[in-house]
């Protein structure tokens, strides 16, 4: 077999004396005997933009959307074939972060305006408000608009001052002579 010289190796024989024996292996520390490789620089790290926390971000949701209902009304639909069995699920999750999103941006509207209730009317105004909901514009148009200053203020309710008439029974009157 012949013998590979290396670089290194052959750097040395070139530096030698003839009369001096030559040695198989370069006893010189690895550092010396081969040039180090120039370490490439890492780029300088790129200034990140302060993002808006996501509107599902500290929102624990133990409620999930049937997967079975999501297959069948997507398969009921004649233009659909085959339905892969991760496709329900990411569907699942998607309508699940948009109705946190949507409750959420509802709820804000409810809090800006003292409510302590969400109602049909704040999710009107938080569609309304957003340009990402305009697909909503043709459903919302159905929900009145906002009702009685009452309701808007405190978020009580606005049948809450009358009386409801009881349909129980009534009491006997108890007459003293009949102990």
């Amino acid at each position: 077999m012949a013998r590979r010289i290396t670089r290194a190796t052959a750097a040395a024989q070139q530096h030698q004396h003839p009369h001096q024996q030559q040695s198989v292996f370069d006893h010189r520390p690895l550092s010396l005997s081969m040039p180090q490789p120039v370490q490439p620089q890492p780029p300088p790290p790129v200034p990140v933009e302060p993002t808006r926390p996501l509107p599902w971000a500290g929102v624990d949701v133990k409620t999930k959307f049937p997967v079975a209902r999501i297959k069948r009304i997507m398969q009921a639909d004649e233009d659909v074939g085959k339905v892969a069995q991760v496709t329900p699920i990411a569907v699942a999750k998607a309508l699940e972060l948009f109705m946190i999103s949507l409750v959420t941006k509802a709820a804000r509207e409810a809090r800006d305006r003292n409510s302590k209730r969400v109602t049909a009317a704040h999710l009107k105004q938080a569609v309304s408000k957003d340009e990402v909901l305009d697909f909503l514009v043709d459903i919302i148009a159905k929900v009145p608009d906002q009702p009685g200053k009452k309701v808007e203020d405190d978020g009580s309710d606005p049948h809450e001052g009358k009386r409801r008439r009881g349909y129980g029974r009534r009491r006997k009157d108890v007459d003293s002579d009949d102990f």
